[in-house]
């Protein structure tokens, strides 16, 4: 039985961790250190958990382009013949359920 408790604790330890790393957080190897060294103190493993369920920011939202100049770029593809007009309807379909 003690065994078992052992596990669950260490287990619980490392949540934060397992939730950054589930989450491909852009900041778990911080999170991971945060855990590992001042996870045993309530307090730093209260803000490893919290840091690893923030958002995670997307570091390419510069080169996002914008879902008008999507269409405008797929309905030159469709006029130049490179994109039939079901292939400009379902790509045109998916940039709108976006908006």
């Amino acid at each position: 039985m003690s065994g078992f408790f052992v596990i669950l604790c260490i287990v619980l330890y490392f949540v934060p961790w397992m939730i950054a790393a589930y989450r491909n957080h852009h900041q778990r190897s911080s999170i991971v250190i945060l855990n590992v060294f001042l996870g045993w103190s309530f307090i730093g493993w209260l803000i490893a958990l919290i840091w690893s369920v923030s958002k995670i920011e997307n570091d390419s939202s510069e080169n996002q382009i914008s879902p008008t100049e999507e269409l405008l770029k797929l309905s030159e593809l469709k006029d130049k013949g490179i994109l039939s007009s079901e292939e400009f309807e379902q790509k045109r379909e998916k940039i709108l359920k976006k908006i």
